[in-house]
């Protein structure tokens, strides 16, 4: 019948926005009189404690009589909910059919508990003439300064989560902490949110050249260190402060091996040498293309030949007086004595002699910058590939 009264005075707020009534109601041992305003708007959840699904409207008056703490409550008729608040602040939120009661307009007339529970307790009924407070709320919930509390229901057994505001952390801790309300209505945790303190590290060394020569980029990097209060070092991605930088960068001008020359310094590039107009490696070096240079194939130099079969170098040879009819050891003795000489090739005539052209070049050399200049013939090269 009380639902009923209930639903009909609720029509008649759609015509008068708020009607008041004064209400007794007698349930779970308490005894209680109350004013009510029906509105067409229901309160924000802002300072709610409790929610309580499935109850009448006397039973929510009687849950909010029960506790010291409570100063207000909605009842929300088309799901029966109840839903408790420590303020009596009437912010709006949304359009719906709501009772609103604030505990001002509540007079508990009789009640199992004698006299009044502490805060964060509530009177439970133990008998029809008695009563106990028991503690069911942690209601000592302190938003941090700099921060918000998510979660809004206080029961023992529920959680909620401090969140820091941009460019603050949580102290002690460093991550968002989850606190659990106890038995004894006191919260697992409490936070405080501390401004962070970002240090910009060194820059790292510029990395490699993109490039193997002429002009490339070059990259380095830094890392943005967060120091908190209390706290250890951690590192943090700012997007609005540079952490990353970016430079030209020039090698060297692209090698030039095989091609003209007028001394060593237009061979540079290739650290090699200029010879009679072209650039090669030097002696003990080849050309390697990955990596488009000369690079050591030797060790040492030994004091042995190295017949090269069908290869007769053509003018990279020392000038003719250093030609002579000769026997083949006195050739090899002859370029060995002459630091010009790197290879010579035997054009023989008759057994008993030959003729020795002292050349300028290896067979290597000549071959990976400049074959063409190689021919039919038995030449002898004095470094040998055999290296220690």
């Amino acid at each position: 019948m009380f639902l009923k009264v209930m639903k009909c005075e609720l029509i008649l707020l759609l015509a008068f926005q708020s009607v008041f009534a004064v209400v007794n109601v007698k349930i779970n041992n308490f005894e209680l009189e109350y004013s009510v305003t029906y509105e067409n708007w229901c309160k924000s959840d802002k300072d709610r404690f409790q929610f309580i699904i499935g109850i009448s409207i006397g039973q929510c008056v009687a849950e909010c009589g029960a506790r010291g703490h409570c100063s207000s409550l909605i009842y929300r008729s088309q799901i029966n909910g109840c839903e408790l608040f420590l303020t009596s602040e009437t912010e709006q939120s949304n359009p719906g059919e709501c009772v609103h009661v604030k505990k001002d307009d509540i007079k508990v007339i009789k009640s199992p508990c004698q006299g009044d529970c502490e805060h964060g307790e509530v009177c439970e009924s133990i008998s029809s003439k008695s009563g106990k407070c028991e503690i069911k709320e942690c209601i000592n919930t302190t938003t941090p300064e700099n921060g918000k509390v998510l979660g809004n229901q206080r029961g023992v057994g529920n959680k909620i989560r401090y969140i820091c505001n941009p460019r603050y952390e949580p102290k002690n801790d460093g991550v968002e902490p989850v606190a659990k309300c106890l038995n004894d209505a006191q919260w697992s945790h409490i936070t405080e949110c501390v401004k962070t303190n970002y240090t910009w590290a060194t820059w790292s060394p510029w990395s490699t050249c993109s490039v193997s020569c002429n002009s490339g980029t070059q990259k380095r990097s830094r890392e943005c260190s967060i120091r908190i209060e209390g706290n250890g070092e951690s590192t943090c991605d700012q997007s609005d402060v540079q952490n990353e930088d970016t430079q030209q960068c020039y090698v060297r001008p692209c090698p030039t091996h095989g091609k003209n020359c007028s001394s060593d310094l237009n061979c540079l590039e290739t650290e090699g040498v200029c010879i009679q107009g072209k650039c090669f490696c030097p002696p003990l070096f080849a050309y390697n293309n990955t990596i488009k240079n000369c690079t050591k194939v030797c060790q040492t130099i030994t004091g042995n030949y190295t017949k090269f079969k069908g290869k007769w170098i053509t003018n990279y040879n020392i000038d003719d007086e250093t030609k002579y009819k000769s026997r083949l050891e006195e050739c090899k003795t002859a370029c060995t004595k002459n630091p010009k000489c790197l290879s010579f090739e035997i054009d023989s005539g008759k057994a008993s002699e030959a003729t020795c052209y002292m050349g300028l070049v290896t067979f290597d050399m000549i071959h990976s910058a400049y074959p063409t200049q190689i021919n039919d013939g038995d030449g002898y090269d004095l470094y040998s590939k055999t290296c220690s």
